[in-house]
């Protein structure tokens, strides 16, 4: 038409969704957020109000449209679509903020669709639902691909990262999209980046076979003859551990232990093969091995700073392991078991669970009781937690949407601010508590994050969700050691709720893992107080309390046996993606165990197999260690005297959570701590592993 101006594809796609929803803009407060919203930005509004609007309908964990399987599809072409056209926007920006405000909404929208598919995947009990959500997963990681390999975007992140306007916190956004850019091979060459796609396939598909594997031995039983009592013994990966504590037979027991650290024998040509997968990855993005390219964004910086912690770490366990060993001989030989009193035989490795059992029975420490902690009581312990450190409040909703939790198991908590012990109507987040087993159902704990929060968005629909899953044993309640588990991951909850950046790919624990582990290590420790487990024990007989306050007493008994278990493991990892990785990966775990463990190798043995660590997180298990020795440091440093310090807790939260992975990790750990000396090797072991609590109660 004569004299009409062009418009721009943000207003054409605006005025298709006003077309879509006729009665929206005859509300006035919609019309005014038209008025006062800058053009471009009008295209990402179509979304978030049909999110808006459509939250009270409900969905699969508050995720609108999910009402039925087929809604993956939906959920899935929806977010391709909005991504579409905000990549459609990007060529028109020139400014920093613009452009990253698009790239974040884009990420956005891809993990809105994604992550719910992989929760879903994982812990759906009907595999109509599984299947949706799989296929959902894949097509977006499909598209992802797609976008990682966009030379536009690729060259605007550049541009952001380099431009002189772009503040702290947009570069490191930008050069953190750079990294996963770089890693899909954007830019190589076209030879060699098509060679680093293909590695990245085959990488995805042995890591599906290692998977698989594992399911597939898990209900392998094999039959033992036991001699004393004369019988039939079946053992299966779920209780050799048991088994290993409580076989009187030390030859029944060398049988379970082979059975247990053979049975994945399929895992080692997979780990074979993925370890030289990976070690060609890393080389061709210019590192001497993956390795190296792992640790290049961590805290631990470089391979050989990790080998110098594990070697420290081994030399100051030694004397408490050592130790351990003895008190292991003393018992074996006080059984009659030994050769003789002068000259005992060794302590076998499928020994070492036996008489540590033996140990804490004789101190009076019994392994399990049949009283289990009610979630009600767990929960309010979170919540005196919460409220008293962080000045938060947990609210469970007995009631939810139609079709919201996949399992009649399910909790649905809400978590809101909290003014002098008081709950505000301003929620920050929703927590799904996935805690039972179930048949198909994830058999390990894990949190999985359903919406980031990022930008203070007081939308319901854009608060922070994440779920936490464990595969607990029974649904009367918890054990103690399910409470610190559980805590494990409300730390890892926790840190995705109380972000609070500019950008969402920047919230919650999405930075480097040895950086993201502190806050769930920390959480457990709260678990581990006299004070705080005496408040779980209320309302449980005597019994359960004395045998609680023995696993309290019991946790460093053997502490240094089991960490050094950890180092031996963590070495293993960074041999296997080293630069040297030479050899079959038994042939380096038989080295490394060697070097590590205070009790003989068991040739043909290879209990990493089964260590489903090592395949996800390549290169960086050790920060399990590394993390635990921060967050024992912080606990030390700021909650010890008193777990339930307001002053403490809000350090925590105002200098450490709510960065996210905003700032680079050990500036934010530098200011929670002042700028102190970091923790020490030596500190560590004294108050995680040689600390022995004389008489505790609760």
């Amino acid at each position: 038409m004569a004299g009409s101006r062009p418009r721009s594809c943000a207003a054409a796609a605006a005025t298709r969704y006003w077309d879509w929803v006729p009665a929206v803009p005859r509300l006035p407060v919609v019309a005014d957020i038209r008025r006062r919203l800058p053009g471009p930005m009008i295209a990402v509004l179509p979304g978030i109000l049909r999110r808006w609007l459509s939250a009270r309908s409900g969905g699969l964990f508050g995720v609108p449209g999910l009402a039925d399987p087929s809604g993956f599809a939906r959920v899935a072409d929806d977010a391709i679509g909005r991504c579409q056209t905000l990549v459609g926007m990007l060529r028109r920006h020139a400014l920093p903020s613009q452009s990253l405000s698009i790239i974040d909404q884009i990420s956005v929208e891809c993990c809105r669709a994604a992550d719910v598919a992989e929760l879903c995947r994982h812990v759906h009990p009907n595999p109509s639902w599984r299947a949706a959500a799989q296929a959902a997963h894949d097509r977006m990681c499909r598209y992802l691909a797609q976008l990682n390999t966009n030379v536009a975007i690729y060259d605007i992140l550049l541009s952001c990262a380099r431009s002189p306007l772009a503040s702290r916190e947009e570069r490191r956004l930008a050069q953190s999209l750079l990294q996963d850019m770089a890693e899909t091979g954007i830019g190589l060459d076209a030879d060699r980046g098509a060679q680093l796609r293909r590695l990245g396939r085959r990488i995805d598909d042995l890591q599906t076979a290692f998977y698989a594997n594992l399911q597939g031995v898990c209900n392998q039983t094999a039959f033992i003859e036991q001699r004393f009592p004369s019988q039939a013994i079946a053992v299966t990966p779920g209780n050799a551990g048991h088994l290993l504590r409580h076989l009187t037979d030390a030859d029944a027991r060398r049988r379970v232990y082979q059975f247990a650290n053979t049975l994945a024998g399929d895992n080692l040509p997979v780990i074979e093969a993925l370890a030289r997968a990976r070690l060609q990855y890393g080389r061709l993005l210019g590192h001497p091995s993956f390795a190296h390219l792992r640790l290049s964004t961590m805290l631990g910086q470089h391979p050989d700073r990790i080998a110098d912690l594990l070697d420290e770490l081994t030399a100051r366990l030694a004397p408490k392991a050592q130790a351990e060993m003895e008190v292991l001989r003393h018992v074996q030989v006080a059984m009659g078991d030994g050769r003789s009193s002068s000259a005992p035989g060794p302590v076998a490795a499928w020994d070492v669970p036996y008489y540590a059992e033996q140990a804490r029975r004789q101190a009076g420490i019994a392994s399990s009781h049949p009283e289990r902690i009610g979630l009600g009581r767990v929960l309010y312990v979170f919540d005196a937690i919460l409220r008293n450190v962080f000045g938060l409040r947990i609210e469970v909703h007995d009631v939810v949407d139609r079709g919201e939790l996949p399992h009649a198991s399910v909790r649905k908590v809400v978590v809101h601010e909290c003014r002098n012990g008081q709950q505000q109507h301003c929620p920050i987040g929703t927590v799904y508590l996935d805690l039972y087993r179930r048949p198909e159902k994830l058999a390990q704990a894990a949190q999985f994050t359903i919406r980031h929060g990022a930008g203070g968005s007081d939308l319901q629909s854009d608060l922070p969700a994440v779920a936490i899953v464990c595969a607990f044993s029974s649904g009367r309640g918890l054990t103690h050691g399910e409470c610190v588990q559980l805590a494990h991951e409300m730390g890892h909850g926790l840190h995705a709720l109380l972000s609070r950046t500019t950008y969402s790919h920047l919230a919650g624990p999405r930075g480097p893992t040895d950086f993201a582990e502190i806050p769930s290590h920390l959480l457990e420790r709260f678990m581990w107080d006299p004070r705080i487990v005496s408040m779980l024990c209320g309302g449980c007989s005597a019994s359960f309390r004395d045998h609680v306050s023995g696993q309290l007493r019991a946790r460093t008994l053997f502490a240094g046996l089991d960490l050094q278990a950890q180092v031996a493991y963590a070495a293993l990892d960074q041999a296997l993606h080293g630069a040297e990785c030479t050899g079959s990966p038994a042939r380096l775990w038989e080295t490394v165990h060697r070097r590590h463990l205070p009790y003989d190798f068991v040739p043909g043995t290879h209990p990493f197999s089964m260590l489903a660590h090592l395949c996800n997180y390549a290169a960086c298990y050790y920060s399990y260690l590394y993390s635990r020795m921060m967050a024992s440091h912080v606990w030390h440093e700021f909650f010890a005297s008193d777990p339930m310090s307001h002053v403490a807790g809000r350090r925590f939260r105002e200098r450490f959570l709510a960065s996210g992975c905003a700032r680079p990790p050990a500036e934010i750990l530098n200011d929670l701590l002042d700028g102190a000396p970091q923790p020490t090797i030596d500190a560590f072991v004294r108050n995680e592993v040689e600390c022995r609590p004389s008489s505790v109660h609760v």
